[in-house]
């Protein structure tokens, strides 16, 4: 069972997300919120997480700067990292994977799509 935290600026989007990971099947504890960068930092120092899931374009703090945060931190360095956004191609996504993102998917995506990266950082099968 995993606890995931998902940052994203768009409450709608991070809706989305949740509903598309309850639609997968896979075992989740807990979903996390986030609107941003700096939020997200404050749930991690406050809770444990398993998996991020984070936007690139956020207001206060970016998503390059957000997973650039979480590397330089010893306790997260492990922490898988994923990208969900609109720039899953071309220079954003390369410098998230630059950064230390562990994968990226572009908006938009299905629930297979989120489930099949999901399961890879769960360790279980995708169905």
């Amino acid at each position: 069972m995993a606890t995931i935290l998902i940052v994203d600026d768009s409450r709608t989007m991070r809706k989305v997300i949740m509903n598309r990971i309850a639609e997968s099947g896979l075992p989740v504890t807990a979903i996390l919120e986030a609107q941003h960068g700096r939020e997200a930092l404050e749930v991690l120092a406050s809770k444990p997480v398993d998996i991020v899931l984070t936007d690139i374009n956020m207001p206060v703090m970016n998503g390059l700067d957000l997973i650039t945060n979480i590397r330089s931190n010893p306790a997260w360095n492990d922490l898988p990292v994923l990208v969900v956004s609109t720039e899953g191609t071309g220079p954003m996504a390369k410098e998230a994977v630059i950064r230390g993102a562990n994968n990226l998917l572009r908006k938009p995506f299905t629930t297979e799509n989120i489930r099949d990266m999901l399961a890879v950082y769960l360790r279980t099968p995708a169905n």
